[in-house]
């Protein structure tokens, strides 16, 4: 669909039939950045696959691991409309057909495209720009003008060169000319004398004419290049301004509503400065996209899903039709503040998978611990998880030195694992277990 062209929100909304549904529909918004698809968002990115392979992929090449293309991730958001019916929003990531806008997917945030629009406006301009700058930097006066400079320049070094080396070698004559005068008289010594001196004079001012003829013809040919790249550096200064003045009207552009209602600029997520853009892209992800249409068209957000669909990108891998969390670097400051008065899922890897667990002590003398790990267990603290066998065992004995954990399970694995109470100790048992003299005799 061309950006002129402009559906109502009805377009948007596909239907689910709820009568249909063997299963309970979900209470609260899936956490974006780490779930399992829900059933009935499984459902609905069913038919939007359907939908991409019968009617996008004649008119987008996304690609397959053999075949070029270009892949893109899709969305989907599972909601109620004003009337209570179930259905669901779709979108994708960026621009599909190179256009913001195709049948059946919600509008972007902000038409990039419009070609009434400040930003092709404002880019227009700028390409004007560039157009001169690439004007001026191919003028044939101005690669001429580079050219002489850079011949004259070389001539000069080598003029100046050969100059020095003559007299390098006259004063080493000079040398030993006055060291054979010594046989002569007085006043022959002096008269040859004098004239080695007057010859010394003219070396010095034959280096010194050569040096102000050159500094003159070098800086005269310099002036005609600095004319032509100070023209160019206004040129640029001007493009670097557009820009900049282009960018931020974007930022302030590109704003999204929160489930509170409430709106805010990219400016205010990523506390844009001079020197602190948001990521290539921001605000154009799948997620951002759907909340931003549903919180504006007033529907109730149930849970959401985001698939790859076409070739894997060479920054990262991603699988044809798999399920991914919705990205940190661009969409999570801005889903931060989307989800404002969103009943949202607890993150999962906030949920500390030991809760109610006890770790059970197989054996201990003065020296060691063994324990029985769980299974969902840590076995150090993480990065958002401190309970742990470590956090436990320096609760249990606060006394010990050492670092305590002689070896590791993965969270996932259950079994036994040794404690030590001294560093000593700790050092003796890694030992063992690097020359391999652990030994199980139970």
């Amino acid at each position: 669909m061309e950006s002129n062209v402009t559906l109502t929100e009805t377009h948007y909304f596909t239907p689910l039939d709820e009568t249909a549904l063997g299963f309970e529909l979900p209470t609260k918004l899936n956490f974006p950045f780490c779930y399992e698809p829900h059933q009935i968002a499984i459902q609905a990115a069913e038919q939007l696959k359907k939908y991409i392979h019968e009617d996008l992929e004649h008119n987008h090449a996304f690609g397959s691991e053999t075949e070029a293309g270009i892949g893109k991730m899709f969305g989907v958001l599972v909601v109620r409309d004003h009337n209570g019916r179930l259905g669901f929003l779709s979108s994708f990531s960026g621009k599909l057909g190179n256009s913001n806008f195709y049948p059946g997917f919600v509008p972007p945030v902000f038409d990039t495209l419009n070609e009434d629009g400040f930003y092709k406006i404002g880019e227009a301009e700028t390409n004007i720009i560039n157009r001169q700058i690439e004007t001026l930097e191919n003028n044939e006066d101005f690669l001429q003008a580079i050219s002489l400079f850079e011949q004259k320049k070389s001539e000069a070094a080598a003029a100046l060169s050969e100059l020095k080396s003559n007299i390098k070698e006259a004063k080493a004559n000079r040398k030993l000319k006055r060291q054979e005068v010594q046989s002569l008289s007085l006043s022959a010594q002096k008269q040859i004398l004098e004239a080695l001196d007057q010859e010394s004079i003219i070396w010095h001012y034959k280096l010194k004419e050569l040096n102000k003829y050159w500094k003159n013809r070098l800086e005269s040919l310099e002036a005609e290049v600095t004319s032509f790249k100070l023209e160019i550096g206004k040129l640029k200064l001007a493009r670097r301004q557009k820009s900049s003045q282009l960018q931020q009207q974007l930022f302030e552009n590109y704003t999204f509503l929160n489930g509170l209602g409430e709106t805010k600029s990219l400016l205010d997520i990523f506390n844009i400065r001079e020197d602190n853009l948001p990521p290539s892209g921001a605000g154009e992800c799948a997620a951002p996209k759907l909340l931003h249409f549903a919180f504006k068209h007033g529907y109730q957000p149930l849970t959401m899903a985001e698939f790859w669909w076409g070739k894997s990108p060479a920054s990262e891998i991603r699988k044809h039709g798999h399920f991914y969390p919705a990205c940190n670097s661009k969409c999570k400051p801005i889903l931060s503040h989307m989800l404002q008065g969103v009943d949202v899922e607890d993150n999962p890897m906030l949920i500390n998978p030991a809760l109610g667990k006890d770790l059970p002590i197989v054996y201990e003398d003065e020296y060691l611990v063994v324990v029985n790990k769980p299974a969902e267990f840590l076995s150090v603290p993480g990065k958002d998880i401190q309970d742990s066998v470590y956090t436990r065992a320096k609760t249990m004995y606060p006394q010990a030195t050492g670092p305590l954990i002689v070896h590791r399970l993965d969270m996932s694995t259950s079994g036994l694992m040794l404690i030590a109470k001294s560093k000593e100790i700790h050092q003796h048992l890694q030992s063992q277990f690097i020359k391999r003299k652990i030994k199980n005799d139970i």
